[in-house]
């Protein structure tokens, strides 16, 4: 069994778009679609049945790994700017021991 997860081939269902009405590099008409797809057959169990439809999909995945990697950092930029949980716990106990020194 294998899993196909195709983007945009040049079909009639496409005739809401012009653009998708033209064959082009990223959107190949059904016969070289087909072709492409059959030729995958038993080689992978996941495809996307073109090859530059899995370069769009590897650059998707590209994007959003940089996304949360960019979030990452400023999560990490916030966290190191705050002062930390266990400086407040320290200055705590002391004024409870009664110790005011860290002043």
């Amino acid at each position: 069994m294998q899993h196909l997860s195709p983007l945009f081939v040049n079909t009639k269902m496409n005739a809401f778009s012009y653009r998708l009405q033209k064959t082009s590099l990223f959107v190949p008409d059904a016969d070289m679609y087909a072709r492409n797809a059959v030729n995958t057959l038993g080689v992978v169990e996941h495809s996307t049945g073109y090859w530059s439809h899995g370069f769009q999909v590897m650059s998707d995945a590209i994007e959003v790994v940089d996304l949360l990697f960019r979030i990452l950092q400023n999560f990490d930029k916030v966290f190191k700017s705050r002062p930390s949980p266990a400086l407040f716990l320290h200055i705590e106990e002391r004024a409870i021991d009664g110790k005011n020194d860290f002043l």
